[in-house]
């Protein structure tokens, strides 16, 4: 009887850590009123490749590849940094896009329908950012920080 507990306990754990990135991914995704918009402004590529390598920590392969499990890797990395061995804190950030990241708060910010608790701004902020590395070009992604930032 106690090993069955203990293997349904196991189980759902195990279930609960699987299941848990992917349902807050959608959750605050679906919290917004509306994804960012594409930008209307066009660059050259070689202005996107320019601003890109001056901007960003991540190659451009390594910021698309990015899924919401990756903050399983940043909190072990976080753990690891702060018990066993420091790295850089850059290297904890490597598949986080800076202008990705920066065009979902500012997103958020003007959004009449975001999070109100800050637990849930910093992880729609998060998922945003994933969502925008996942679903927009490099190309795409410069054109929209130009647009914000200017």
């Amino acid at each position: 009887m106690i090993k069955r507990i203990a293997a349904i306990s196991v189980s759902l754990f195990v279930i609960a850590i699987v299941l848990t990135p992917i349902f807050m991914y959608f959750y605050t995704l679906n919290a917004l009123d509306e994804m960012p918009r594409r930008s209307a402004v066009e660059l050259s590529e070689e202005a996107v490749s320019e601003i890109w390598a001056s901007s960003e920590v991540c190659t451009i392969s390594d910021c698309s590849s990015i899924t919401p499990y990756w903050v399983y890797r940043f909190l072990v990395s976080g753990v690891i940094n702060d018990f066993i061995n420091p790295v850089a804190v850059d290297e904890l950030k490597s598949n986080v896009s800076k202008m990705a990241s920066q065009i979902a708060l500012q997103h958020i910010a003007e959004s009449d329908s975001g999070p109100k608790s800050m637990e849930l701004r910093h992880l729609t902020g998060l998922n945003l950012t994933i969502w925008i590395q996942r679903n927009w070009s490099a190309k795409e992604i410069v054109e929209k920080y130009r647009e914000t930032t200017a």
